[in-house]
């Protein structure tokens, strides 16, 4: 269940975990990219040595990114599609909104228990889910702390394009295409209207 928070704004200075792209391993010839949430590099530090685990630019993921498409590509409009960069498909810099409990338990189940203390890696860098340290870590996002890719996702999942399948007609998948292209042309502002207008009639 996701945790957002519709109003009251969060403070401008706290940092919520969001999702990066990192370097394992100490040598860069055999080191292992890997893409996460924020919360689990602690982690992954504690198994790998501190030092092992870098965060990477995610500008790396769109090197040879070009939003021009290829009009044989495009055979009903011409604007219906626009190609997102790698790095937002990957999620990047997405905020964590998921459940905490839920979290906690696949850190568990992902990494294991720690060689020497006996007890899961997550607990080993939290503390047990009980006293509350991971869930306070996690913070309470709102729609304003998330990018733009994040917030478009968030209104897809509400519905907000027409469903197409290979039922529908050639009109119905223009229409879905219109929105979609509005929907990726939209200024911030616009999304945060969105998101927040779907998010109340959903509540």
């Amino acid at each position: 269940m996701a945790r957002i928070q519709k109003t009251a704004p969060a403070p401008a200075d706290r940092e919520l975990p969001r999702r990066v792209l990192v370097r394992i391993g100490g040598d860069i010839t055999s080191s292992l990219p890997r893409i996460v949430w924020q919360h689990e590099v602690p982690i992954l530090e504690e198994i790998w040595g501190e030092g092992n685990v870098v965060e990477l630019d995610p500008a790396v993921l769109d090197d040879g990114y070009t939003d021009k498409i290829s009009p044989a590509l495009l055979p009903h409009n011409k604007k219906q599609d626009l190609i997102q960069r790698p790095s937002e498909v990957a999620g990047i810099g997405f905020v964590f909104v998921g459940d905490a409990r839920s979290e906690y338990d696949r850190l568990a189940e992902v990494y294991g228990r720690h060689t020497d203390h006996n007890i899961p890696y997550v607990e080993h860098v939290y503390g047990r889910f009980q006293d509350r340290r991971f869930e306070r870590m996690l913070g309470l996002p709102d729609f304003s702390d998330m990018p733009d890719a994040q917030l478009r996702e968030i209104a897809i999942a509400h519905g907000h394009l027409p469903t197409v399948n290979q039922d529908s007609t050639k009109e119905e998948r223009l229409a879905q295409a219109e929105e979609r292209r509005k929907l990726f042309t939209m200024s911030r502002e616009q999304l945060l209207e969105l998101v927040t207008n779907l998010a109340g009639e959903l509540a």
